[in-house]
């Protein structure tokens, strides 16, 4: 039997947008087309993980009270609840299961805090084990007045790191499984960066005793900051490039957003709010090198690299737009909308 490909897309419900809930679309593998298969009605799911190994999906609802949804997916693409968590925290925007899926990390935008909550062999998401609670803040008074944790990225090795957008840091912790997860380490970003994603570059030829490099999109600072040495980069090793690439005197504001690295490893792919573009960006030995950028529609909030395919939320744009994509050149060639969907917010590739 044929595996069958879905996308699922995460839509800004009222008052925060004008989106239902989870869309599920079934995904042409060849020409990159989606039809609608159903829709669930929750509030505000602004971000979507799936489990490693089950066909299982979980959701956040970035609320006042943060919750945590656990679905499963039938075969034909609808979703059954499973069941429903406190995310610990308010306002959750990001989540992540760890690789080996014993975890899920929940970063708490709005009260400035992470929770691993425990996943167990069924996959049902439990209610918060730790809970860490996030201090400091950073120069801009609207946006870094408090702690703001967008991303918690999973290390493979028991610890993970946390983008914080009002401190400007970049964090790594260690879980416990008998207590509190505990701080390891942190890096400091250029007062105003706003540090929103971290992404790992996978350095095979760095040796044994150098951490993968790091890239983090500083969202207030509108760039790219890339660390040779991961959270070890000392000041006068790090290096930012501007997050859209080139621009003119007057350009857009920029506001970058979501940060993929492509398969293979050799390209990232980088959305930016306001400029309304995706930008492309090589790896090279001496860090990032801008090679591209493709224009798609309003507000691309959050994008998935599918085979060839980049399907990009267009929030404020009401779509879901299809960029065609070359991982070893990293030309970027607009397709078009592929769908119309209210509030987008987050898209999930999963294959049953």
């Amino acid at each position: 039997m044929t595996a069958q490909p879905f996308l699922l897309v995460g839509s800004y419900t009222p008052p925060l947008g004008s989106g239902s809930g989870i869309t599920t679309f079934a995904r042409d593998a060849v020409s990159g087309a989606l039809q609608l298969r159903s829709e669930y009605l929750l509030e505000s799911p602004s971000y979507l993980a799936a489990h490693p190994s089950l066909p299982l999906v979980y959701a956040v609802s970035e609320a006042e009270h943060g919750l945590v949804s656990t679905f499963e997916i039938t075969p034909d693409g609808r979703l059954v609840l499973r069941g429903q968590v406190s995310s610990g925290g308010a306002g959750p925007c990001h989540c992540a299961v760890t690789a080996d899926g014993e975890h899920l990390l929940v970063s708490n935008y709005g009260d400035g805090t992470v929770a691993v909550l425990p996943v167990d062999r069924r996959g049902n998401a439990g209610s918060p084990l730790a809970v860490v609670t996030r201090h400091g803040s950073g120069p801009d008074p609207d946006r870094q007045e408090a702690p703001h944790p967008h991303l918690a990225l999973d290390l493979r090795d028991g610890t993970f790191l946390v983008a914080d957008l009002g401190t400007d840091e970049v964090a790594r912790y260690r879980i416990d499984a008998a207590g509190p997860a505990r701080l390891v380490e942190t890096v400091m970003l250029p007062p105003g960066t706003g540090p929103r994603q971290v992404a790992a570059l996978a350095r095979p030829s760095a040796g044994d005793d150098r951490d993968d490099a790091l890239v983090v999109v500083g969202e207030l600072g509108s760039n790219l900051t890339y660390l040779p040495h991961g959270i070890h980069s000392a000041e006068a090793e790090k290096s930012a490039t501007a997050a859209q690439g080139p621009v003119g005197p007057g350009g857009t504001r920029t506001y970058p957003a979501h940060l993929e690295v492509a398969p293979g490893g050799d390209v990232l792919y980088l959305s930016n709010r306001g400029a309304d573009c995706v930008s492309a960006f090589a790896v090279d030995d001496d860090g990032l090198r801008f090679v591209a950028r493709v224009r798609v529609g309003a507000w691309p909030r959050h994008f998935a690299v599918v085979g060839s395919f980049l399907y990009v939320a267009a929030e404020r744009g009401n779509a879901i737009d299809l960029v065609h994509s070359d991982h070893r050149s990293g030309s970027l060639e607009h397709l078009g909308e592929a769908a119309r969907v209210n509030s987008p917010a987050c898209i999930l590739p999963i294959t049953l």
